[in-house]
């Protein structure tokens, strides 16, 4: 109930004031592009270093995995 009080009280603008001519609303949307592209490279680049780190923890396990086998079987002979 409070919030559909303070929704009455205090409405939401409308893009039509926010954004009075079509030059503003342009504007708007070229830096709400700018926004989303900045935001795909932070999260490209987060994506890159987490699929790198994972790589890079298989490879180890991998390599861990291989030598273990090596030294497992040198002992036998």
């Amino acid at each position: 109930m409070e919030a559909m009080d303070y929704r009455e009280s205090f409405p939401p603008s409308t893009f039509a004031s926010l954004y009075p001519t079509q030059e503003v609303w342009d504007a708007h949307l070229v830096d709400e592009r700018n926004v989303f592209d900045a935001q795909q490279v932070i999260h490209t680049n987060q994506w890159k270093e987490e699929i790198q780190a994972c790589d890079s923890r298989r490879r180890a396990e991998q390599a861990a995995a291989e030598e273990m086998e090596r030294e497992l079987f040198s002992e036998r002979e």
